[in-house]
């Protein structure tokens, strides 16, 4: 694709969407019916925050080592910027984010801090 045309923008556009709806969105909705779907579906929103993370950086994959840097900077550089700051991102990617993708659990001091259910 040479993106010299609108054409060539839209079908990558399209493409791009139709990426996200059927690995993240269309699963995120359907996990969402059900009560106990919370982990399942913060786990599919962190891989899609670095998803969409790699499109704003125009990178293949997040390069090794960075992998922290691009969740935070996604946090703090979009429009979720309005509602978290650097503190608040870099405690997400290292107690829920890591806890869900590493052990499928977020870390237990943020459990006890929040007072979080924990089975």
């Amino acid at each position: 694709m040479t993106f010299t045309s609108e054409a060539d923008w839209q079908k990558a556009v399209d493409m791009f969407y139709d990426r996200l709806k059927t690995r993240y969105l269309l699963h995120i909705q359907r996990l969402l019916r059900h009560s106990t779907s919370g982990f399942a579906v913060l786990t599919l929103d962190c891989a899609l925050i670095e998803t969409l993370q790699q499109f704003r950086k125009g990178t293949r994959k997040t390069p090794g080592g960075e992998v922290q840097q691009y969740f935070i900077s996604f946090l703090t550089e979009t429009s979720f910027s309005k509602h978290i700051d650097e503190e608040p991102a870099k405690v997400f990617y290292k107690k829920i984010r890591c806890g869900l993708i590493h052990q499928a659990e977020v870390e237990s001091s943020l459990v006890k801090q929040y007072d979080i259910a924990h089975d």
